[in-house]
């Protein structure tokens, strides 16, 4: 049997016509041919009979069948239709090995370019072009992990990228793939394998005790770190041996290495590479997100291809928007709950304790704060804390477990503001004393997560969370804020924020309050019971994106969208509201789609004033008088939408009004 490499004019199949080598590696190599039938320039990867893979295999736990793998990534790739995966045309069998034939991509692979010139992408013009290669890699990551059977790559890393021309970005090497399909393949065998690239591997994919979504996302995560510092990034295993012995992780901030790599981006990378999986983001548009929100401090620049000198050529941008959320873009799942690390911005870190019978290292979280490091982890002890914390420099505050009831009693200060770039607090309970402050919790710069917190507004207090300025960006995962006599949570001038599966219950004018350009992101959550208004109130140009969200119960109407906002409500149920569903006046606009609009007491969707919406693809029924009313020089685009089971009709249109449904004015 043959078991070399081919030579130049070697024919396949009667067809494809061997040109030259591209690459070789322990697996097998890969030629550039011309297929003789189409008469285009093809990609040829070969599996040698005998040759075995170079990646670490362990081979007393499994054995790596490299011809299974190589047909298992024909499947797999045969299957997926994206602009970031290479298309692939055909998969032969023949004496001399296994080929797949696939898309050519010219050029260098992304591990040639480090190689060469190590600084080649850490340039501040450099920047805007790994993000905008990072924004399509995690799209492709969450396209594949959210097949009906999910597909982890596994071996993400420089030398498995590569770019087209037009400078996109390619994801090759889907042998280590595992799914549905690899499952069949090794239905006769329990074994696992572990195959890994150490430098870009999760711990737990060298252990071998399971990857999923989180191992792909913290292998992209360090190709991105290599790509912008030019150092690759140390292992996971000697990570966690550090952590064991009690040493400062090794891993440095991105920041620390490269100047031109803004503080956000850094925690960023540096959270999708934590040892730990479930302190990682828990999905692909997880990271997305949070690299969106960040990316706005970065200039836009061209994408680049690149010769074979490895020097970049400037090209024009793909037309593809990088900031903007589109409707099928949904909002995403943070973590899996369980926290994430604290920034990297200083080569140590303490453990500070706070305990009020003097168990620890101080009696109050604000001695903590003062004396710690930035970086620093502030552990609480259960108590009750008489407070009101300014959090001037990156910490974690975190309760001694989740059992442990921390409680945080602001003033007439309220119990905490954001004075920093970054903060984590989880696990506390942040409620105001006798005094009345504007707010609980005050945010006018940078990341504040917040993680299983109870903000409690008593009394007379007009806000829990207030959120200012474009410079605030917090992030909020299983929270509940209420009680608050205006609003639970008041998001303006052009603020940003992501709430994930929070509660915004048992407030007064409204749950959420959005104006003045501010645009934040809503996913999971319940908006419900407010006391005398709307679930959320939408003005002055306000905007927001709700995925998945409950809205129901509230004294007024579930959205309330004036004063030329224009908000996407995607795959929301908008129900049991006292009065109406949705209320859209004042040149209001905005998308509804998907939603389930049901059950409330006057109209499902009212359209006033001016208002223009978009609806589309949803159900608005069993509503107390109208599905949808237009009135008062108002129009609005209705689109396959079911109206039916509502009191006293479906549709009313006031004269002088418009409609178009489903492509025809009424």
């Amino acid at each position: 049997m043959h078991t070399g490499l081919l030579s130049a004019g070697t024919l396949l199949q009667q067809r494809y016509h061997v040109e030259t080598l591209i690459a070789q590696g322990g697996m097998g190599a890969v030629y550039r041919a011309i297929d003789q039938r189409l008469g285009n320039t093809v990609a040829l990867k070969h599996i040698l009979p005998k040759l075995r893979q170079s990646l670490i295999v362990d081979d007393e736990r499994s054995e790596f069948d490299v011809s299974k793998a190589f047909e298992r990534e024909a499947r797999f790739l045969a299957n997926l239709h994206h602009p970031a995966i290479p298309s692939v045309s055909d998969y032969f069998v023949e004496e001399m090995g296994q080929f797949l034939v696939m898309q050519y991509i010219p050029g260098d692979d992304l591990g040639t370019l480090l190689e060469r010139k190590a600084s080649i992408f850490t340039s501040a013009e450099a920047l805007p072009w790994v993000l905008d290669w990072a924004d399509r890699l995690l799209d492709v990551l969450d396209y594949l992990h959210n097949q009906k059977h999910p597909i982890i790559h596994r071996d993400i890393k420089p030398r498995n990228l590569k770019l087209t021309s037009r400078g996109e970005i390619i994801l090759l090497d889907f042998g280590l793939a595992k799914g549905k399909i690899a499952q069949d393949v090794h239905a006769s065998t329990a074994r696992s394998v572990r195959a890994y690239t150490q430098q870009y591997a999760p711990l737990e994919q060298i252990q071998g005790t399971g990857t999923d979504a989180r191992s792909d996302i913290y292998s992209l995560a360090a190709t991105l770190y290599h790509l912008v510092t030019g150092h690759s990034p140390p292992d996971a295993l000697t990570r966690a041996a550090a952590k064991l012995s009690g040493q400062t992780d090794p891993l440095r901030s991105a920041h620390d290495f490269n100047a031109h790599i803004p503080p956000g981006v850094a925690v960023i990378l540096h959270e999708a590479m934590a040892v730990g999986v479930a302190q990682r983001f828990a999905s692909a548009r997880a990271m997305r997100i949070a690299l969106r929100g960040v990316r706005q401090s970065v200039p836009a620049s061209s994408h680049p291809s690149f010769g074979s000198s490895g020097q970049p050529t400037m090209v024009s941008p793909p037309s593809d928007d990088l900031v903007d959320l589109a409707p099928d873009s949904p909002a995403v799942t943070l973590n899996d709950g369980v926290g994430l690390v604290r920034v990297p911005t200083a080569p140590q870190t303490d453990e500070l304790i706070v305990c009020q019978e003097g168990q620890g290292h101080y009696r109050t979280i604000t001695e903590a704060i003062n004396n710690a490091r930035p970086g620093a982890r502030i552990t609480i002890r259960a108590g009750i804390y008489h407070e009101s914390l300014v959090l001037d420099r990156p910490v974690d505050l975190v309760s001694a477990d989740r059992h442990a009831q921390v409680v945080i009693k602001g003033n007439n200060a309220g119990c905490l503001q954001m004075n920093t770039d970054y903060a984590l607090v989880r696990g506390l309970t942040l409620e105001i004393a006798e005094e009345a402050a504007d707010a609980v919790i005050t945010h006018t710069q940078g990341r504040l997560v917040l993680e299983y917190c109870d903000i409690h507004a008593q009394g007379q207090t007009p806000v829990g969370l207030a959120i200012q300025g474009s410079l605030a960006n917090p992030s909020l995962w299983h929270c509940q804020i209420h009680g608050a006599r205006v609003a639970g949570v008041l998001i303006r001038d052009s603020a940003r924020g992501t709430f994930e599966a929070c509660n915004m219950v048992h407030n007064g004018h409204a749950g959420v309050d959005i104006q003045q350009h501010s645009h934040p992101i809503f996913h999971r959550c319940t908006i419900a019971n407010q006391s005398t208004g709307y679930g959320v109130y939408i003005h002055h140009q306000g905007q927001g994106f709700f995925d998945e969200c409950d809205i129901t119960g509230n004294v007024r109407a579930g959205f309330f969208i004036v004063q030329g906002s224009d908000p996407l409500i995607h795959r929301c149920k908008i129900y049991a509201e006292k009065q109406g569903g949705i209320v859209i006046g004042e040149h209001g606009r905005g998308i509804i789609e998907q939603c389930v609009i049901c059950g409330n007491a006057k109209v499902g969707v009212s359209i006033v004033q001016g208002g223009h919406p978009v609806i589309r693809h949803s159900t608005i029924s069993q509503n107390g008088i109208l599905g949808v009313l237009v009135r008062d020089q108002s129009s609005a685009t209705i689109e396959h939408c079911n109206l039916k089971g509502n009191a006293r009709g479906a549709l009313y249109i006031e004269e002088g009004c418009h409609v178009y449904r489903n492509g025809n004015q009424e």
